[in-house]
């Protein structure tokens, strides 16, 4: 989930021909917050159906013996997981 903020105030020109308005923007607030708040992984193109572990026989014990084991390769969204803040005054005639 990511969630975007703005605040913005209009305020008055001394000579009366217009406006200025300031503002903040803030995007993606939760990871401004803190770093573990949101994050994004990617395990990548994976099909369906592809077993990532394999329990062919029992043990003496009646324990599974598990082989072929590998482990999922996630990849941080970095793109996902940055918080940016823009600053600005806009005037208005």
């Amino acid at each position: 989930t990511d969630i975007d903020l703005r605040f913005q105030q209009e305020l008055p020109d001394p000579t009366g021909f217009g406006k200025f308005r300031v503002f903040i923007d803030i995007e993606n607030f939760l990871n401004l917050l803190g770093a573990g708040t949101q994050r994004a992984l990617d395990a990548g193109d994976v099909p369906e159906g592809v077993p990532f572990i394999r329990a062919d026989e029992l043990n003496d014990q009646g324990q599974f013996v598990f082989s072929n084991f590998t482990l999922p390769q996630n990849d941080i969204n970095l793109d996902a997981t940055l918080w940016r803040i823009n600053l600005g005054i806009r005037y208005d005639f």
